[in-house]
């Protein structure tokens, strides 16, 4: 081939690289939705198929995704965070805006439990925290019955991070916790918020427990006012000591990418025997259109940033509060992926402004 037609074939192919670039990866304005199917997930794909479960939202016509989420009492179910229920299907936690509240903070929502036998329909069972409670966290306790709640909880002039235990799945139901403690700020004298669990050792019972929690922590701005929410983890031993530290690391690496707002909710999940987080954060600070879903393996040190798939469009923006886990897949055969993200009212994917679920077989 000659020098001239190897650079005219490079140039075509550069090309054609181009268009397909901008075929994926520009807004859509028409209809749109994933209807293929995912690769079959194997150790040798785990990052891949992670990035395409997380992204390609199935159509709600499969009765994989629901926009907009409601209970069944016809109220949104913001910010849910879904687990495998002892008893068959799945118990969930989420936070509901009062009536009429402005919803500015977190002052003017409520916690509380619901149920659902398909990760798409979830029935109400009880309010947790009638006041004052968001962004909640649930998690079974390995190896017993009860179940810890963590959540943010507003103390009028700061928020803070509750956190509650639950002996038992009766318990819960019933709103009955046996222990409750608010843990004290650190790194800021505004708020701690968006809890996690990344880790629970049990040890006998709960004096002599270990519980390993992320969180953000609200910064100062150089006016004295609230600035950038930033990463931290903290351990509970016994819940009494709480012993939390800056995640440093985590804050550098995003805001290096070109994340310098907010760095807010983040949850972990295992795959393949592999611990993975999905982060949320913001390119500016205070721009409810710039919040961003980013992909980590924990210990690689390596943010894959997230272009969602909806119905209305492929976005990397505005999505916030982003939880994954493996469940027991719908149906009772094998596993799911479900994912759960708030679309907030700017950005691009506004169209569709609320919170989304979805899941993939494994």
């Amino acid at each position: 081939m000659t020098p001239r037609r190897r650079r005219s074939l490079r140039l075509t192919l550069a090309a054609v690289a181009a268009m397909l670039l901008v075929i994926v990866l520009a807004p859509r304005h028409r209809a749109a939705c994933s209807r293929r199917p995912l690769p079959a997930l194997g150790a040798s794909n785990e990052g891949l198929w992670l990035a395409l479960a997380l992204t390609e939202v199935p159509c709600p016509g499969s009765a994989r995704a629901v926009y907009r989420l409601r209970d069944d009492r016809g109220e949104p179910v913001d910010v849910l965070d879904p687990i495998d229920d002892p008893a068959g299907g799945y118990l969930g936690v989420f936070h509901t805006p009062l009536r009429g509240a402005a919803e500015t903070s977190a002052e003017q929502y409520r916690v509380s439990l619901a149920r659902s036998g398909d990760l798409i329909h979830w029935r109400r069972v009880r309010v947790l925290d009638p006041r004052g409670a968001s962004m909640p966290a649930l998690a079974a306790v390995p190896g017993a019955s009860g179940f810890l709640l963590a959540y943010e909880k507003s103390h009028g002039r700061y928020d803070g991070v509750r956190v509650r235990f639950y002996p038992s799945r009766a318990a819960l139901l019933a709103g009955r916790y046996s222990a409750s403690r608010d843990l004290p700020l650190r790194f800021s004298r505004y708020s701690n918020g968006t809890p996690s669990f990344l880790s629970i050792e049990w040890r006998g019972g709960l004096a002599r427990s270990v519980i390993t929690l992320a969180f953000h922590y609200e910064t100062a701005s150089r006016g004295g006012k609230p600035g950038p929410d930033r990463e931290a983890t903290g351990v509970l031993r016994g819940f009494r000591s709480w012993s939390p530290s800056r995640d440093a690391g985590v804050d550098g690496r995003l805001k290096a990418l070109g994340f310098a707002g907010s760095h807010g909710d983040l949850r972990q999940f295992t795959l393949l025997g592999r611990a993975w987080r999905v982060y949320e954060a913001q390119t500016r600070f205070g721009d409810f259109g710039a919040w961003h879903v980013l992909l980590d393996q924990v210990g690689a040190r390596s943010f894959t940033p997230l272009r969602v798939l909806t119905r209305n469009g492929r976005f990397a923006t505005s999505f916030g509060n982003p939880v994954a886990a493996v469940v027991r897949a719908p149906g009772g055969s094998g596993q799911a992926l479900v994912v759960t993200l708030f679309v907030f009212s700017a950005g691009g994917a506004a169209r569709d402004a609320g919170e989304l679920v979805y899941y993939q077989r494994l």
